[in-house]
This record gives structure tokens, C-alpha cells and sequence, in this order.
């Protein structure tokens, strides 16, 4: 345990406590937890990371083993005060092109379309990077018309394809 006191910036403060709470104090503001020498968590400011060049992985897996019919669940909460078309959560999808230059290829992405007292709807939207890398909407679900109605866009553009396979049922 070092008190930190040489200010050097590669000291640390660990703490653990008998309750279990362990405590790290970097002085730099970036903890690193290793295995074996190896870094394969990083947090730093508001950013957890997680390394690998495993095939595969890395792999986040939230395991519940209760035998009653509720699973694990991934959270987004955006605490403050609510506001029509706010971006409440996103998963984005990230990779190198040919040329070793990083792109967004996919997004998912959940919103407030109406923020209205007792008037709440909400929008998800699956986006695809479109042939010039600009993230367009493909199948979006919006929530704001009428009480127990959902509205569903698929597509864009008129000369996108839609493809259906098997029976289509349409009903009004």
C-alpha cells in the first residue's frame, strides 16, 4: 500500500476494507486491472474498456441462475429531467475499413419521442452505415400517436429493397 505521497503518478492507494469494498486510487485518474501483466480493463474518467485479441472476445455475459421465468437485464437510465426526441441509450458498432481507418457500421439506439406528463412514447431505432457511411435509419418503431398503437418504418428511400420471406399476414 503506498500513501501516495511521492506524487509521481504511477503510485497507487489500495484500500480494502473488511467488508469487502475495495478502494483504488490511481493519482492519475486511469485504474488498470491486469492478469498475469496483461491489461484488459481499463477505467478512466466516465469509460470502462475492455481489451483483447482473443478471437471472439472480449465478452460481457450477465448470468442469472434463478429458476423463475425473469432474466438479467442491460440498463440504460438517463436521470435528467426528460425532453422530447433525447437519446436515452445506444449500441454502436464499430470497425475498421480496408484501409485500417474506424467507421460506425451499425447503430442501435433508444429515445424519447414524446416527453409529455402521461403522454410518454418512446422511439428505437436500428441504423446501418448506407453506401456513402452515413447512418440511416433502416427499421425504426415510434410510439407517439395513439394509446396502444406503434408505428413501424422499414426501409429508406424509395428505391431501398424490402424483402419478406414466408406467409405475410396484413391486417387492419
Amino acid at each position: 500500500v503506498d500513501d501516495g505521497s511521492s506524487g509521481d503518478g504511477t503510485s497507487a492507494d489500495l484500500l480494502v476494507d473488511i467488508d469487502g469494498d475495495i478502494t483504488l486510487d490511481s493519482h492519475t485518474g486511469a485504474h488498470y486491472i491486469k492478469n498475469n501483466g496483461t491489461t484488459f480493463a481499463t477505467f478512466q474518467n466516465d469509460i470502462f474498456r475492455l481489451d483483447s485479441s482473443a478471437s471472439s472476445s472480449p465478452e460481457i455475459q450477465l448470468i442469472n441462475s434463478n429458476t423463475n421465468a425473469n432474466a438479467p437485464g442491460l440498463v440504460f437510465v438517463k436521470s435528467a429531467t426528460g425532453a422530447d426526441d433525447d437519446t436515452l441509450g445506444r449500441i454502436q458498432f464499430i470497425g475498421d475499413n480496408e484501409s485500417d481507418a474506424q467507421h460506425f457500421y451499425a447503430l442501435i439506439e433508444g429515445s424519447i419521442k414524446d416527453a409529455t406528463a402521461n403522454q410518454e412514447s418512446g422511439m428505437l431505432e436500428f441504423k446501418v452505415a448506407d453506401h456513402d457511411n452515413t447512418m440511416t435509419t433502416g427499421l425504426k418503431l415510434d410510439g407517439d400517436h395513439s394509446d396502444g398503437e406503434v408505428d413501424v418504418t422499414i426501409a429508406s428511400g424509395s428505391t431501398s429493397t424490402t424483402t419478406v420471406s414466408g406467409n405475410t399476414v396484413l391486417t387492419s
